[in-house]
C-alpha cells in the first residue's frame, strides 16, 4: 500500500491521479518557468545597472551597485532552484512517475515489525490519554496513526498477528467512538466495520455503530446493530439506554412524518 490507503481507496486516488496529475504537473512547471524567466530578466536589468555605474563617480551610487550586486547573486540562486525543479518535473513526466514524496512511507516500510508495533502501541496510549480527557480530535489523530502504521505492517506468524490485531482492535472502537463525538457519522460505521472484521463478537462496536446509524436515521440499520449488541450482552445498561433512545426516535419520526402528511391537506 501507499499513502495510507486501503486498496480499494488507493485505486480510487490512482486515477484521479491519472486525470488531474497531468494538468496539475503542467501548471505548476509552467508557473516555474514563467517565475525562472521573470527573474532572469530583473538580473539581466541589474548587470545594466551596474554596467551603467562603472562609468559614475558618484559614491552613493557605487555603493547602491554593491548592493544590487548581493541581491543578483541572490536572484542567481533562486533561479537556480526553480531550474532544479523544473528538470525534476520534466524527468518525472517522461519517466511516468509519481508526484508525491514517498520518504516517510519508504521509512515506515523499513521498519521492523517490532519497532512498528512498540510505537503503535505508543500511538494507542497516547490517544487513550486525549480520549479520557475528551480531546477526542486529537486521540482520533492517534488511532488513525495505529490504523495507518499497521498497514504497512505484516505478520510473519500467528503470534505476531495477534500482537497487532490487540493493539489495532481497541483503537479502532475508540477511534469510532470519537468519530461520532465528532459527528463523523459515516466514518464511524465504517471504523466499527474494520473492526468487527477482527472480531465480531465485540459489543462496542456494534453499539458504536448502532450509535451512528441512528444519528443518521438509518432506522433499520441501527436496529440490526443493536441486537447484535444485545444478543452479545442483554443486560448491558448503555446497550439498553441506546435501544431506547432509537426506539423514541423512531416513534418521534413516524409522529413528525404523520403531521406533516395531514399538513399537506390542511386548507
Amino acid at each position: 500500500m501507499s499513502c495510507g490507503l486501503n486498496a480499494n481507496t488507493l485505486a480510487m486516488v490512482q486515477e484521479m491521479q491519472m486525470k488531474q496529475g497531468s494538468s496539475s504537473s503542467v501548471s505548476n512547471h509552467e508557473n516555474d518557468r514563467q517565475k525562472r524567466e521573470q527573474l532572469e530578466k530583473l538580473v539581466a536589468s541589474k548587470v545594466r545597472a551596474r554596467e551603467e555605474a562603472k562609468n559614475v563617480t558618484d559614491w552613493t551610487r557605487t555603493y547602491a551597485s554593491w548592493s544590487s550586486w548581493a541581491e543578483e547573486e541572490e536572484l542567481r540562486e533562486k533561479i537556480k532552484v526553480l531550474k532544479k525543479k523544473e528538470e525534476d518535473s520534466e524527468h518525472r513526466q517522461h519517466a511516468g512517475g509519481c508526484n508525491h514524496d514517498h520518504s516517510a512511507e519508504r521509512a515506515l516500510v523499513d521498519k521492523t515489525t517490532e519497532q512498528k508495533l512498540k510505537e503503535c502501541a505508543e500511538f494507542r496510549d497516547q490517544g487513550n490519554a486525549w480520549f479520557q480527557e475528551g480531546q477526542y480530535f486529537r486521540a482520533s489523530e492517534k488511532y488513525r496513526k495505529v490504523q495507518i502504521w499497521l498497514d504497512y505492517t505484516f505478520a510473519n506468524d500467528d503470534d505476531e498477528q495477534k500482537k497487532m490485531d490487540d493493539i489495532l482492535l481497541p483503537a479502532l472502537v475508540n477511534l469510532g467512538i470519537c468519530q461520532i463525538k465528532l459527528k463523523q457519522y459515516s466514518e464511524a460505521v465504517n471504523t466499527c466495520r474494520l473492526a468487527l472484521q477482527i472480531d465480531d463478537s465485540v459489543v462496542k462496536a456494534y453499539y458504536c455503530r448502532a450509535k451512528a446509524y441512528r444519528c443518521m436515521d438509518e432506522f433499520d440499520k441501527a436496529d440490526d446493530c443493536i441486537a447484535d449488541a444485545l444478543r452479545i450482552e442483554p443486560n448491558n445498561p448503555e446497550i439498553r439506554r441506546e435501544y431506547a433512545l432509537l426506539q423514541n426516535k423512531k416513534k418521534r419520526y413516524k409522529e413528525l412524518s404523520t403531521e406533516r402528511a395531514q399538513a399537506m391537506f390542511v386548507k
